[in-house]
C-alpha cells in the first residue's frame, strides 16, 4: 500500500476524483492527457517465480514538445476535493517503447514498459561462474536494469541463500529474468517494480489477509463473477532435468485426484525435496479465491499483493489494469487454476513473457 496523507485519506472518503500527470524529463502530460490506462501484473494465477513486467499506454495531444526517449515516464496522481487537493503519489515508473505520431490529428500513442522487462537479456555474459548468494544475484540485476531494490525486500534476504553451481543454460542461456524467476520461487514469491520504480519480492500469500493492506471494495463493481475457493494441497517443484519434488509424497494417481491449487514451478538452481517441503509447509491450506470483474472502483492507494474484498469475497490485487481518468475505475481478475499433469510441467509465466516480449525487448534496449 502507497503512504497516504490525512488530506487524501478525507478527500477519497468525501468523494474526491483523481487527477494524473506522466512526467519525462522536462515535458508533464497531465490536461493533454487525452486517454491512458495502467496494466499491472503480480501474476496470472496464484503461483511463485512469475517476474512479469507491468505496461503503460497512454494518447495525448501533441504541444510541440517531444518526449524524451533517455529518460523514464513516471505516472503520478492526486485526490481532488471540492477546495482542497491532496499530495501528488508516484504509481510507476516506465521506460517508453514505442511512440506512435497519428497522420490524421495531433494525437501521440506511447507504450512503455516497466524496468523488469531490460532483465529478459542473457545473465553470464561471459566468463565462468563462481560460487554465490541468491542476494549477490538479485543486487547485480537490478543494476544491471538501472533500479534499486525496495527495503522491505532486502530483508527477506538476512540469511543469503548460497548458490554453488550456475543453472543449466542451453541452447539460448539463462536470463536474468529466469534467474529473478529460481530465487522468487527459493523465497516463495514474485516480483514488480513498484510505484516507486523499485524492485520488489512479493510473497505469495503474504500481505492478503492483513490490514491496513485490504481494500475493500464492497459493492462498487460490475459485471463480477467469482470461482469456488481453491485451497493450497500440493507443491511440485522441477529441476533442469525434468526431474520433480513435490509434497505430499503420494503415487501419481493419488496426486491427480488432489482437489485444490496446487504450486508447481521450475527451479533450475536450489530445486530439492527440502525446498518443495518448505514451500508446503508455508501454503499448505491456504486460500485463494479466484474473481474477475470488468470494472470496479479501487483506492488508488492499493497495489498489487494487497488484499481485496469485493461483495463476501476476499481475495488479492494480482491482475489490475487502472483508467487513468477522474474517477481511476479499474478491471480485475485472479484466475483460477490451470490443469497441470504429473509428468510434465506447462511453461512458466515467465517463459510466456520471453516469448510475448522477445521482440520488444530487442528494441527497448538498443
Amino acid at each position: 500500500m502507497i503512504p497516504v496523507s490525512t488530506d487524501y485519506v478525507n478527500i477519497i472518503a468525501n468523494g474526491g476524483h483523481y487527477e494524473w500527470r506522466i512526467v519525462n524529463y522536462n515535458k508533464t502530460i497531465d490536461a493533454d492527457l487525452k486517454r491512458g490506462s495502467l496494466t499491472l501484473t503480480l501474476f496470472e494465477q496464484a503461483s511463485i517465480g512469475n517476474v512479469l513486467a507491468s505496461q503503460l499506454d497512454f494518447e495525448y495531444y501533441d504541444d510541440g514538445v517531444a518526449l524524451n526517449t533517455s529518460y523514464p515516464l513516471v505516472v503520478s496522481f492526486r485526490a481532488v476535493g471540492d477546495s482542497s487537493t491532496s499530495e501528488w503519489l508516484q504509481k510507476g515508473s516506465f521506460r517508453i517503447d514505442t511512440i506512435e505520431q497519428s497522420p490524421y490529428s495531433d494525437v501521440v500513442k506511447v507504450t512503455a514498459f516497466d524496468d523488469l522487462l531490460k532483465a529478459n537479456v542473457p545473465w553470464m555474459k561471459s566468463g565462468t561462474f563462481a560460487p554465490t548468494t541468491d542476494l549477490a544475484i538479485v543486487r547485480s540485476i537490478a543494476s544491471d536494469i538501472g533500479v534499486t531494490i525496495n527495503a522491505s525486500t532486502l530483508s527477506e534476504f538476512n540469511n543469503p541463500i548460497q548458490i554453488t553451481e550456475a543453472p543449466s543454460i542451453g541452447e539460448n542461456g539463462t536470463t536474468s529474468l529466469e534467474m529473478l524467476s529460481y530465487i522468487g520461487i527459493m523465497h516463495g514469491g514474485n516480483w514488480i517494480i513498484d510505484s516507486n520504480g523499485k524492485l520488489k519480492l512479493i510473497k505469495l500469500f503474504s500481505e492478503q489477509g492483513f490490514q491496513p493492506h485490504i481494500a475493500n471494495v464492497g459493492d462498487a463493481v460490475e459485471d463480477f463473477d467469482a470461482s469456488p475457493v481453491e485451497y493450497v494441497v500440493g507443491v511440485c517443484i522441477w529441476n533442469s532435468e525434468n526431474h520433480y519434488f513435490r509434497v505430499p509424497n503420494v503415487t501419481d494417481e493419488e496426486w491427480e485426484r488432489l482437489s485444490g491449487r496446487i504450486i508447481d514451478a521450475k527451479c533450475y538452481i536450489g530445486a530439492s525435496q527440502e525446498l518443495a517441503q518448505t514451500l508446503y509447509d508455508t501454503f499448505s491450506g491456504k486460500a485463494y479465491h479466484p474473481y474477475t470483474t470488468s470494472k470496479a472502483w479501487v483506492d488508488l492507494k492499493y497495489e498489487l499483493g494487497d488484499g481485496i474484498t469485493i461483495k463476501d469475497v476476499s481475495s488479492v490485487i494480482c491482475n489490475q489494469t487502472i483508467n487513468l481518468t477522474a474517477l481511476g475505475s479499474c478491471s480485475l481478475e485472479a484466475k483460477s487454476r490451470d490443469i497441470v499433469t504429473s509428468h510434465y510441467p506447462v511453461p512458466t509465466p515467465v517463459e510466456r513473457q520471453i516469448a510475448r516480449q522477445e521482440a520488444k525487448t530487442q528494441a527497448y534496449i538498443n
